[in-house]
């Protein structure tokens, strides 16, 4: 199964006829819970899913493999032998036999705790520019490459006596003596 030592995520395969899930290299990397390549009954890890996750987290499996498709992704919490959970996003493809059941389900777990850490960062820091931009007295423009104003402030209208509209209308060289 070379494939484990190609990724960081943790592959895992999952044979629906005999309810065992084989969990590939990473596994113990990711999370700190020894199951590098370990082969475990279905449902046997269901307590290191995030309470709040774990149902909607198996209903949407479950949904996906009861129904016709070949894809399933899901995003969750996932518990760490330190007590704090990781952030997953699991994807997975389901082979069906020739009736369009599903038989086996192959997955990958990444670990995307980093990116929704700088994703919430970046959220809160465009927040705060957005209300420093809108607020402050002093009059603020965003400008495009061309000249335009993409954007005014309310302190700018008030000192130019513009309207917003017409502001976006007008190139700063407009604007400057």
């Amino acid at each position: 199964f070379y494939s484990n030592k190609a990724s960081s995520d943790v592959i895992w395969d999952l044979n629906l006829a005999t309810k065992k899930v084989f969990y590939g290299d990473g596994y113990f990397e990711n999370y700190g819970v020894n199951l590098n390549n370990t082969l475990t009954n279905l449902g046997e890890n269901y307590h290191l899913i995030h309470p709040l996750d774990k149902d909607k987290a198996y209903a949407s499996m479950n949904l996906a493999i009861l129904g016709t498709g070949d894809f399933w992704q899901y995003e969750y919490r996932h518990l760490k032998s330190d007590d704090t959970f990781a952030i997953v996003e699991d994807t997975a493809y389901i082979v069906r036999n020739e009736k369009g059941e599903a038989i086996r389900v192959i997955g990958a777990m990444k670990d995307i705790t980093d990116k929704r850490k700088l994703e919430a960062e970046l959220q809160q820091s465009e927040e705060q520019f957005k209300g420093a931009f809108l607020h402050s007295a002093a009059g603020m423009a965003i400008v495009s490459d061309e000249g335009y104003h993409i954007e005014v402030n309310a302190g700018l209208i008030k000192i130019l006596g513009y309207t917003s509209s017409e502001m976006k209308s007008l190139k700063l060289e407009d604007l400057t003596h």
